[in-house]
């Protein structure tokens, strides 16, 4: 399957979901799931992507997950 304009423009929203910890948004959804394996596992996003994470960056989002996950379970 292609790569498309729309992949593009959904992967960092899908990249912010995974940094926040919000894996329970697409458990249940299959085809999401499906979807983001198959982004994450692309050589040109971990070359034009993951490889440019600030480790730091990482660090915010980690130590913001539980609070995150909090408020997404009382919505």
């Amino acid at each position: 399957r292609a790569f498309s304009l729309a992949d593009i423009g959904y992967a960092p929203y899908m990249i912010r979901l995974e940094h926040l910890g919000l894996e329970a948004l697409w458990r249940e959804r299959p085809r999401v799931a499906g979807w983001r394996r198959r982004l994450f596992e692309r050589p040109s996003y971990k070359e034009a992507v993951e490889k440019w994470f600030n480790p730091k960056y990482l660090e915010i989002f980690e130590a913001q997950r539980p609070l995150v996950r909090q408020r997404m379970s009382t919505m």
